[in-house]
């Protein structure tokens, strides 16, 4: 029991402060990318279409066409914890509603992990996911974005922590799972294209080999430019639970080549020279009528970091900094748990 409390102490320290700059933070938000999802607590949200399939790159073609799905991020990761909650949608900043909210657009019920009921006015239907028979519902109806880029922000959050007058519209960021999509625009007229999308993901290359084997994680909040327009136009990759490390990026059909491009982080944050790229930092992609996968980007950070030894966390110095972190020890052995991490002979940690 001691070398496993241990080895939970060890994975602890490299998650808080390996391989981060000056303030210690986890998710690489200094390039200025959005806001987490993880929210306080276990298991994922994510979008798809009505039927569960998901879709490429998070885009849409119709805000019909959006449900919303919950449960554990794999079939083998932990769930939602059970109990009733809220949703909404806003802009990605989060400061625009777009939807009723609190009770307004209904009640979604998790049960074992999974959603399975819901009550309001909106659609929705069952599907089989991971052998349990979930609901997805229905997004729709919410009105557009100011994003130039056609994205949203879709939120999730407990009855019992909902706040009126408080946070987001009620909800409080730390208490609550979010997800970005997008919905390509409609064209001026019956001649005028849809957009397509550019899309592809940022990951964490653990075995240096550039290629992006199961087990290894995408990483959020990364800075990705698309070439043309000149300036380039700048995105991020998701650090939202459901699609966690993925970009996307609008274009007309037909048209290209484009350059996308990984900006490194910025000095001060990683210290120099840490963060290593194992996959050209650009790639080049010309589109058709669908949406088309541009490069991947495998990372791998070197160095030591400024990680602390398993003797600083099992100590009364390091049991103070963990009870000090938001939501105390239990979050964040939360937080662990939901990573699906094994011991030596694949026992959960």
């Amino acid at each position: 029991m001691k070398h496993r409390w241990y080895a939970v102490l060890g994975v602890l320290g490299l998650l808080l402060w390996a391989c981060s700059g000056p303030t210690g933070q986890l998710d690489p938000q200094a390039q200025g990318g959005g806001g987490g999802g993880g929210g306080g607590f276990q298991g994922a949200i994510f979008t798809s279409l009505g039927d569960g399939t998901l879709v490429n790159g998070n885009v849409y073609d119709r805000k019909e066409d959006v449900y919303l799905n919950g449960g554990p991020q794999t079939c083998s990761a932990q769930g939602l914890p059970d109990g009733q909650y809220y949703f909404q949608i806003t802009d990605p900043s989060g400061s625009v509603l777009l939807s009723g909210y609190g009770p307004d657009n209904g009640v979604i019920t998790v049960s074992g992990g999974f959603f399975t009921a819901y009550t309001g006015t909106h659609a929705y239907n069952t599907v089989i996911r991971c052998g349990v028979n979930t609901v997805v519902v229905q997004l729709y109806p919410f009105a557009d974005t100011p994003n130039p880029g056609g994205e949203y922000k879709v939120w999730l959050t407990p009855v019992a922590d909902y706040r009126p007058g408080e946070g987001v519209f009620g909800f409080l960021p730390n208490r609550s799972k979010t997800d970005n999509f997008k919905v390509r625009p409609s064209g001026g007229g019956e001649e005028e294209p849809r957009p397509v999308a550019i899309y592809g993901y940022k990951w964490y290359d653990t075995d240096t080999d550039g290629v992006w084997d199961e087990g290894e994680l995408p990483i959020g909040g990364w800075r990705i430019e698309l070439t043309p327009p000149e300036p380039p136009e700048v995105g991020y990759t998701s650090t939202e639970s459901g699609s966690l490390g993925r970009y996307s990026f609008l274009v007309m059909p037909n048209t290209g080549p484009y350059t996308v491009t990984e900006v490194p982080p910025p000095p001060g944050w990683w210290p120099a020279g840490q963060w290593i790229n194992t996959t050209p930092t650009s790639g080049t992609v010309s589109v058709g009528t669908t949406d088309t996968p541009g490069p991947n980007f495998g990372n791998v950070c070197l160095g030591p970091g400024g990680g602390r030894t398993i003797g600083f966390w099992s100590n009364k110095n390091g049991e103070r900094a963990m009870n000090g972190m938001p939501g105390g020890m239990a979050d964040t052995l939360a937080y662990l748990r939901g990573l699906n991490l094994g011991g030596r002979f694949r026992q959960p940690l």
